[in-house]
């Protein structure tokens, strides 16, 4: 009994450490099979941050997905039924350029991110794992406006984006 005792507790401890590191494994998998041309990923406290590298998800002031986006949300979406990732919850994020109300761009970047979350169900990831948010104008990631004044259309092409965030389990 002593022997089956002694037995039992090293198995036990042995797959608590697979669990220890089972978190930091599967960041590094989600990355590796994101690390593309197409995604930019990012480990953070939360988890890993998806970002598709040509970001024209949406035209101007538009929630309708692109189509040169689908592909893309379907390939993020696999990854996500995949083992080890399948059990983590996931957070949509949009964004906004700042043309437009702050108001009206906060509405816009959640349709937009409700847009990707929607794709994102569609292609099979499960509804309940899959939440979203918006941000409007909020956290550019490239000025709006030159530093002459003038308009920047590249850098509000890059900030309509949507974040997927694998959050940590």
């Amino acid at each position: 009994m002593r022997l089956f005792r002694t037995i039992f507790f090293g198995v036990s401890m042995l797959a608590l450490a697979g669990c220890a590191t089972e978190q930091a494994a599967t960041n590094e998998v989600i990355e590796d099979q994101l690390s593309g041309p197409e995604f930019r990923t990012v480990e953070t406290d939360q988890g890993v941050v998806v970002m598709l590298v040509n970001p024209l998800l949406f035209e101007f002031d538009s929630d309708e997905l692109t189509e040169e986006s689908r592909s893309p949300i379907a390939y993020i979406a696999r990854v996500l039924n995949t083992p080890g990732v399948i059990s983590r919850q996931v957070h949509v994020n949009g964004y906004s350029d700042s043309v437009g109300s702050e108001e009206y761009n906060l509405k816009l970047s959640e349709r937009r991110a409700e847009a990707v979350a929607k794709e994102l169900v569609y292609n099979q990831v499960a509804a309940e794992r899959v939440l979203f948010k918006s941000f409007g104008e909020a956290n550019p990631i490239a000025p709006n406006v030159a530093d002459d004044g003038t308009d920047n259309p590249e850098g509000r092409t890059l900030n309509r984006r949507v974040e997927i965030v694998i959050l940590n389990p």
